[in-house]
């Protein structure tokens, strides 16, 4: 069961979604588990906030963190590794 408090948010921008990396993103992401989705129009990208165990903690009333995620593929299999921004 995921811990509710390892909370955060990511962006990915919309040529991301549609290009020809999309099955990788997907891949990448397996484990994050959306609560909320925006598509902000005019920067043409969807801002998502969600629960992860890769995402530290957030304290009770806390604004849960903003993340990026590098997408790395190794011997053929495709992974995701979240960096705080």
């Amino acid at each position: 069961m995921i811990n509710m408090r390892r909370m955060g948010s990511y962006m990915i921008s919309d040529d991301v979604m549609t290009g020809e990396c999309y099955e990788q993103l997907l891949e990448a992401l397996k484990g994050v588990y959306v609560t909320h989705a925006l598509h902000n129009l005019a920067m043409e990208r969807m801002e998502y906030t969600g629960f992860c165990e890769d995402f530290d903690e957030v304290p009770l009333g806390g604004t849960p963190p903003c993340y990026a995620l590098m997408v790395m593929e190794t011997d053929g299999k495709v992974y995701g590794e979240w960096t705080k921004v």
